[in-house]
């Protein structure tokens, strides 16, 4: 009964494994594809990490790959989705095709649907670049109060993770932007 169980034991490693390895080569494909501009082809790879790993960490990471490669191809509604696609699964890559998405929406004139991608719930070490991507789509919305409100949580977040100055300088550039223009709007409305 021992060796059986070793032997059935043993064989779902060496499963799991060649799947991984199956998954890994495919993404390799999907990256060697969209290296040589033949999108089609990525596409069609992903399609098949899709169908048959689409729990698996390669399936995300071909998907956002691919996004990136549609959008530089100026494929905005197939990035868009294949973005969509990524909320839908758990292959780890979820909150970044969040972000990823809301920022493709943005640059398509689609500032509602952006807010709709960014859930109010954030897993803690997400706080500062969601809400970040919030701010920026409030912005467009014309909400500049509770745009600086979604920066200043940013800011609290990127704090909490210990981010660089980077990108917490540039959203102090964001809410000071506010900041002047509810000036400028103050003493035009004095006058």
């Amino acid at each position: 009964i021992l060796v059986g169980v070793s032997i059935s034991v043993t064989g779902l490693k060496y499963f799991k494994e060649s799947r991984m390895l199956k998954a890994s080569k495919l993404l390799s494909s999907v990256e060697v594809a969209v290296e040589n501009q033949k999108i089609d082809d990525a596409i069609l790879i992903t399609n098949e990490l899709s169908k048959n790993y689409s729990t698996y960490l390669q399936r995300g990471l071909a998907g956002l790959i691919l996004s990136n490669a549609l959008i530089f191809d100026d494929r905005q509604f197939e990035a868009e989705s294949q973005l969509r696609e990524l909320l839908t699964v758990e292959s780890g890559v979820s909150w970044v095709a969040r972000v990823r998405l809301a920022g493709l929406l943005l640059d398509m004139n689609k500032p509602a649907e952006a807010l709709d991608v960014l859930p109010k719930e954030i897993p803690k070490n997400w706080i500062g670049i969601v809400n970040d991507r919030r701010g920026d789509v409030l912005m467009a919305l014309g909400k500049k109060v509770e745009a600086r409100g979604a920066w200043l949580k940013a800011l609290d977040g990127y704090d909490n993770n210990g981010a660089d100055g980077v990108a917490t300088n540039m959203i102090k550039k964001k809410i000071a932007t506010v900041d002047s223009s509810q000036a400028i709007e103050k003493k035009s409305g004095a006058k």
